[in-house]
């Protein structure tokens, strides 16, 4: 009787990225009475709360999308294209989406200046644009050892 193998088994749950945490100060609306006091005695005011999103857990889906579109979004810095400004913004929201569940776009452009919003897109593909650089090494490296 033949003894069988056990299978070999992958968990990908080892696979997890690095936890990336976004830090953004949710800006508070009040009344013109509250803002009249707050502005008479800015001792008042409350700190705005922070809201931590954890861009680590963005899906597959989101990630290929951004990898297809991450060139057009680049160019974003260089001149103003507000077709690539939205499509960018409902990238952002997918991004956020799996830790912070109610985030729109409209949240993200009342809490977020666009200079905040550009660098937060540029901290969310860092570990995009490190495996790139990784993949293709790597891809280099195999290429040579197969003599191709």
């Amino acid at each position: 009787m033949s003894e069988s193998k056990s299978p070999k088994i992958l968990n990908v749950a080892e696979f997890l990225p690095e936890t990336r945490i976004l830090e953004v100060p949710e800006k508070r609306r009040y009344g013109k009475f509250l803002t009249f006091v707050f502005n008479l005695i800015p001792g008042l005011r409350p700190t705005d709360p922070v809201r931590k999103i954890d861009v680590s857990k963005t899906t597959a889906r989101v990630t290929l999308t951004l990898m297809l579109q991450v060139g057009k979004f680049a160019k974003l810095a260089e001149k103003e294209d507000e077709g690539a400004f939205n499509e960018l913004l409902e990238l952002m929201v997918l991004m956020f989406k799996p830790s912070f569940s109610e985030v729109t776009t409209d949240w993200i452009l009342d809490n977020m200046t666009t200079e905040q919003i550009i660098g937060a897109f540029q901290y969310c593909i860092e570990p995009l644009k490190e495996q790139v650089s990784k993949n293709a090494a790597a891809a280099q490296m195999l290429k040579a050892n197969l003599g191709h």
